[in-house]
């Protein structure tokens, strides 16, 4: 009966753990919601990421323009950004916003280039005290 009883509060806890877990996730989809809405709201000419993203801590956000090389994020960002899956390498209709944390990548997002593509002054990423971007609208023929 212990064991039971015992077992059974093991579970109910990695139940509750987990619960919390996801509760804290930030989901791709939320996030590209903030960015884009964020544009909207300055009329599609610049972009304020201190103020669109919430929910998570970060402290530094790079930009990806298509095509660029794994290589060339990685050399960017400092360190080996393992989960990179997006591709951007092959294509042509994304940005790739990546928001870093402690030397590791905690949330990416893609972005259309139907919204514009960013004004980069520079390709160390942007603290987020200065992370107010100008958009500038896309080349029709790449969006």
């Amino acid at each position: 009966m212990k064991k039971t009883m015992l077992f059974l509060s093991f579970i109910l806890l990695l139940i509750s753990l987990s619960a919390c877990a996801s509760f804290n996730q930030v989901d791709e989809d939320s996030l590209q919601n903030q960015v884009i809405y964020n544009i909207q709201k300055h009329h599609g000419k610049e972009i304020n990421f201190k103020e669109a993203m919430s929910g998570f801590d970060w402290e530094k956000v790079y930009i990806f323009t298509p095509h660029t090389s794994i290589n060339s994020i990685n050399k960017q960002i400092g360190f080996k950004w393992l989960t990179h899956k997006q591709g951007i390498q092959y294509r042509d209709d994304i940005n790739l916003v990546a928001f870093v944390k402690d030397n590791q990548v905690v949330h990416s997002v893609e972005i259309s280039r139907k919204y514009g593509d960013f004004v980069l002054d520079s390709k160390n990423g942007f603290d987020k005290d200065h992370s107010v971007l100008q958009i500038k609208k896309a080349n029709a023929k790449n969006s």
